[in-house]
């Protein structure tokens, strides 16, 4: 007999992926050491080093501010910003696959394949939800959007943009909803606890962002990056996967870099648009809206295959190591 697959037994699957790997304490001591000084230490050498030139370079335009780099082109200044996340996946990598033994792929799945049709689900649905937010946006404001495309410098920039944007949102999921939240299932198991406790580190991270200090309501973009820590843990529990969570992450990074940037941005880049004021109650609001239709889209319309007898497809696929 078919039925639907119930959150209790995807969410269940996913968080018992860390069993696939070894957990003792000194594991998550080192690992966590590990990941903090290669993405925080080591990635932000790059950094330190650029703006020590723009300091001595002679050119009182250029430097290294609060709201991140200016008087430096875009491009170069996205290359600085992403090399820290080289060192951030690297470091995941060496503590899942060589710390805790576990493939690395359980971040993701607790099954033997990633569900790229789902990945793919999210990423196509937010990035539609983020064109019709921003739409809607430039009908009721419309000097807030201004065109600043550029061909060629466009196109270069798109290039690199589609290898490291994802590769950075990856990191974030990977080590917020997969390693993080996988260790606490460890102790901690609900829909409750663990959303709350993934929004409040992903949006105490994104406290020190340039836009953090350059708006008004200031307190209402801290809410809307707890919502949205808080919403991509919710949906990988229920998913029984991270794959949603990616997409979602990569096309809203995406989005920003490539059509509509802000002014005073964390992630420097050559978009189609540059939105030119920054309204945090607009977008609280429109993010509400659009991570509801996302959910209702992603669990009522398009729900995750349907599974035998109680068993996640994923845990069909394969016989998990005791």
């Amino acid at each position: 007999m078919e039925i639907r697959p119930t959150y209790r037994i995807l969410m269940k699957d996913y968080l018992d992926a860390v069993y696939q790997g070894k957990n003792n304490w000194w594991r998550y001591l080192l690992s966590i050491a590990v990941i903090l000084f290669f993405w925080l230490v080591i990635g932000s050498i790059p950094v330190v080093l650029f703006s020590a030139y723009l300091m001595v370079d002679g050119n009182s335009e250029s430097g290294f501010t609060q709201t991140g780099f200016s008087g430096v082109d875009p491009l170069i200044a996205f290359f600085v910003t992403m090399s820290g996340f080289l060192m951030f996946f690297l470091a995941i990598f060496i503590s899942v696959r060589f710390i805790h033994a576990r493939p690395f792929r359980s971040l993701v799945t607790p099954g033997r394949k990633i569900n790229w049709k789902r990945l793919s689900f999210g990423f196509t649905f937010w990035f539609v939800i983020a064109c019709l937010i921003s739409f809607f946006e430039a009908i009721l404001y419309p000097n807030r959007y201004s065109t600043s495309f550029d061909p060629i410098p466009f196109l270069i920039f798109f290039f690199f943009a589609i290898l490291l944007i994802p590769m950075q949102a990856a990191c974030e999921e990977l080590f917020f909803r997969g390693y993080l939240m996988q260790s606490l299932g460890l102790r901690i198991r609900g829909l409750i606890v663990l959303p709350l406790i993934s929004g409040l580190t992903f949006g105490s991270l994104h406290l020190w962002n340039p836009e953090m200090t350059e708006t008004n309501g200031s307190w209402l973009l801290a809410a809307s990056y707890f919502l949205i820590g808080w919403f991509a843990a919710l949906i990988t529990l229920v998913d029984g996967g991270l794959e949603l969570a990616l997409g979602l992450h990569v096309a809203n990074n995406l989005y920003t870099a490539l059509v509509a940037n802000y002014t005073v941005s964390a992630l420097p880049s050559e978009s189609i648009f540059t939105v030119n004021v920054i309204d945090p109650f607009y977008g609280f609001i429109s993010l509400c809206i659009g991570l509801l239709i996302f959910y209702l889209l992603a669990f009522q319309i398009f729900p995750k295959e349907q599974i035998v007898q109680g068993v996640s497809p994923s845990l069909q696929e394969e016989e998990l190591p005791g």
